[in-house]
């Protein structure tokens, strides 16, 4: 995700390229969006999260059933120990669990993959 100042330049380059027609998505600043789902004063219930990577995605689902198969399928109970499990962790445990991972794979490589991956099945 880039950020105003990233976006401003890639403009002004896709300016000098001609582009200055052509039409994008609606830009949006994450932070404000954060700060506003977390007030959720529109009251929304979905969750959800662009992973970019399929084998992400089949691990999300898979663990989410796990979850929801072992709490009742009740979807309440399985975001709050979701929020338990993580809180039980803490900084340190978030941390632990991240350079260990980072140790075994190159997550900036995959998610740069992934991306463009997902843009080329846009295209077709």
């Amino acid at each position: 995700m880039p950020t105003i100042d990233q976006l401003g330049e890639w403009v002004k380059a896709e300016q000098r390229k001609g582009n200055g027609q052509c039409h994008t998505n609606h830009p949006f600043i994450m932070e404000h969006v954060r700060k506003e789902a977390i007030k959720n004063v529109a009251a929304k219930t979905r969750i959800a999260l662009e992973c970019y990577s399929p084998r992400s995605y089949a691990a999300w689902n898979t663990m989410l059933e796990w979850l929801m198969e072992r709490l009742a399928c009740n979807p309440l109970l399985v975001v709050d120990v979701m929020f338990t499990i993580m809180k039980l962790a803490g900084e340190e445990g978030v941390e632990i669990a991240k350079n260990s991972l980072c140790s075994l794979n190159n997550y900036e490589d995959e998610l740069r993959t992934a991306r463009a991956a997902k843009k080329a099945r846009r295209q077709r």
